[in-house]
């Protein structure tokens, strides 16, 4: 905003203290967009020697008025309706000043191709008129310009072809150098009876850029024939490009099939609005249009350049449209590969030219940003903690739910996940994927419970299990990406095995203090006199061993989960996932437990020794009487042949993890 009031200032203000500097000579002006051997122009409307005095003085007058509502535009910054004033008023009566402020308004708009051909005509129309301070000025415009502004050449070998530029025709092949701002352009190359060529080029100040337009000959073709209703004479448009003095009503040609868009153009404001077609192989499209009056004069710009433009439901070229429309408001339609589709209202007045700019969305998550990317290896590394929210999936937490069960100090499980992944991206987003980690989690139980001692009786006993699972593991599977920015959404799933799991439990616990005769075991008998000896006994409860078993199992897991990744650079990634740790198994520690021994110190007074008891021995008949000797053990000691409960079954594990991602 300051450097367009700085502009403003320096350029227009000689238009304000002088607002309608009139040209001595009759002259010449320039059709904007042409330069070279595309330029064209126009003669002044009445020329000194030819015209009678009042004629001068009415076109003075009227070049006068567009003149000064060019100048009330420029000082709100309407450089859009500025422009359109100053250039009526240049058709009108050529003046020096319309002529800058003209090409200050293209600069402003960023149309600095334009621009340049306006200060070089001001220079040759009004250089011999311009005070030295405006010469200097114009001539620095001049310069800063063309560093801004450069060349395509088209090279073809088809002569009078059509070339259109930013939907603006800019003469026929053969053709010289043709000036445009740098930046990005659509170039269109047409001839009746080839196939249109076209394409998006990138054109830096100061730079030249030859474009082979090789056109093809139609091999398929339809016809296309315009008819205007009331037989009038009116210059034909196809595809925005004017087909020239043989192109006017009724008009016929050889057409490649597909959808197309047609418009007249009469005397004045006299036209049509852009109607669509759809030729068909060797099938003839007679279109019929009336001329009518369009007021409004509308452009329409798009960002990206070469988004596809579709005015009222009918697509008309890509990048920009120009031309004459209806009063009101209009629908237009934008879209482009990569960018989210853009709807806007042009609302067309009478009152100078409406443009619309129609600035496009970027679709982050569009596969078209990915397309031929360079970097489909990656390489992470993650860190989970899991949370057994659901338990261990084994007999010791399910015997919680039986009624001579009570479950009164339980942990669930808990532990990490750590490890290292690779992928590789088959596709846009979809990614196969490699993980090698190691895994721990434990937990732990207490509980009064029943268990089968010996002779196979339920002796009642408190114990506590800690038992954990360890080991490594690999999984493959398959991740993809649903959003990349503002943070990056995957979607992932896993599967694998866990190599030689360590299933570790340790179980301790009190048992009865049981009768030393050998006739049972009756839970009753006292062990005050146990206690007195080792302090280890209270009440009619005994301590037992502990014991320690461990299994290994390898067995299959299984992890779902979400990612939700913020990208530090286009290569690193950092970013946290939610899902779930699955395995499926049946780890039986096996656990054999017996009563500590009671030993009595030298000298002790009402203490009874108690040994360790043995393990009984499986092939003797304990339930005849009396019992064998082999039966007369003492304590609490499973059955041999019990099967163990399972401390692991099929588990879920909720998982949290911190990840860091490297793409190559």
């Amino acid at each position: 905003m300051a450097r367009s009031r700085s502009i403003f200032a320096s350029v227009v203000v000689c238009a304000l203290a002088a607002p309608f500097v009139v040209a001595a000579a009759p002259i010449t002006t320039t059709v904007l967009g042409q330069t070279g051997a595309g330029a064209a122009s126009a003669s002044a409307p009445a020329a000194a020697g030819s015209a009678s005095p009042d004629d001068i003085a009415k076109a003075k007058e009227e070049a006068k008025e567009h003149f000064l509502k060019g100048v009330t535009m420029m000082q709100e910054e309407q450089w859009d309706a500025a422009l359109v004033e100053f250039k009526a008023s240049l058709q009108m009566f050529p003046t020096r000043n319309a002529r800058k402020n003209a090409a200050v308004c293209l600069r402003q708009l960023g149309r600095f191709a334009e621009a340049l051909d306006e200060y070089e005509m001001l220079l040759k129309e009004f250089g011999g008129q311009l005070p030295p301070a405006d010469a200097e000025q114009v001539n620095k415009a001049i310069a800063d310009l063309k560093n801004v502004t450069g060349f395509i050449v088209i090279e073809s070998s088809v002569a009078g072809a059509t070339v259109i530029i930013d939907s603006k025709p800019r003469g026929t092949t053969p053709l010289g150098p043709i000036r445009v701002g740098q930046g990005t352009h659509t170039v269109r190359v047409l001839k009746e009876g080839y196939v249109p060529f076209e394409t998006t080029q990138a054109v830096l100040g100061k730079q030249t850029v030859t474009i082979p337009a090789k056109l093809e000959v139609l091999a398929r073709s339809g016809s296309l024939q315009v008819i205007e209703e009331t037989g009038a004479e009116a210059d034909v448009i196809v595809d925005g490009a004017p087909k020239g003095k043989t192109g006017k009503t009724p008009y016929s040609e050889k057409i490649g099939p597909g959808n197309h868009w047609v418009a007249l153009r009469g005397p004045g404001n006299l036209g049509t609005q852009p109607a669509p077609v759809n030729v068909q192989v060797d099938q003839t499209f007679t279109l019929r249009l009336k001329l009518e009056e369009l007021p409004a004069e509308a452009r329409i710009e798009t960002d990206p350049v070469g988004a596809a433009i579709v005015l009222d439901g009918v697509p008309v070229g890509q990048g920009s449209w120009e031309g004459r429309l209806r009063l009101g408001a209009h629908k237009v339609d934008a879209t482009s590969e990569g960018y989210f589709r853009t709807t806007k209202t042009l609302d067309a007045k009478a009152d100078g030219k409406t443009t619309l700019k129609i600035s496009l969305d970027r679709d982050e998550n569009s596969p078209f940003w990915t397309q031929g990317r360079t970097r489909p290896i990656s390489f992470g590394v993650f860190g989970s903690g899991v949370y057994g929210l659901f338990g261990f999936g084994g007999d010791y937490e399910k015997s919680c739910n039986n009624a001579n069960t009570n479950c009164y100090d339980r942990s669930k499980p808990v532990g990490f996940i750590g490890g290292a992944r690779a992928g590789y991206e088959i596709a846009p987003g979809l990614s196969l994927e490699l993980d090698l980690g190691y895994a721990y989690v434990k937990s732990s139980l207490s509980r009064t419970t029943r268990l089968l001692g010996e002779q196979s009786t339920p002796v009642k006993v408190d114990i506590t299990d800690e038992w954990s699972m360890s080991g490594f593991l690999a999984g493959v599977g398959a991740s993809y990406r649903f959003l990349r920015k503002p943070l990056a959404v995957y979607g992932a799933i896993t599967g694998g095995v866990i190599f030689g799991a360590r299933v570790r439990d340790r179980r301790g616990g009190d048992t009865p203090c049981l009768t030393t005769d050998g006739s049972g075991l009756s839970g009753a008998a006292n062990c005050s006199s146990a206690e007195v000896a080792s302090g280890v006994n209270s009440g009619t409860q005994r301590s037992m061993l502990p014991d320690i078993d461990t299994v290994k199992q390898t067995f299959p897991w299984f992890a779902p989960e979400i990612r939700i990744a913020y990208p530090i650079t286009d290569s690193i990634q950092i970013g946290l996932s939610f899902g779930a740790f699955i395995g499926i198994t049946d780890a039986r520690p096996k656990i054999i437990q017996t009563p500590q021994a009671v030993t009595c110190p030298p000298g002790a007074v009402g203490c009874t020794p108690d040994p360790q008891p043995k393990v009984p021995d499986p092939t003797l008949n304990c339930a005849q009487t009396p019992a064998p000797t082999g039966c007369k053990a003492i304590g609490f000691v499973p059955q041999p042949n019990l099967q163990p409960e399972s401390a692991i079954g099929t588990f879920i594990l909720p998982r949290t993890a911190l990840f860091v991602r490297l793409a190559f």
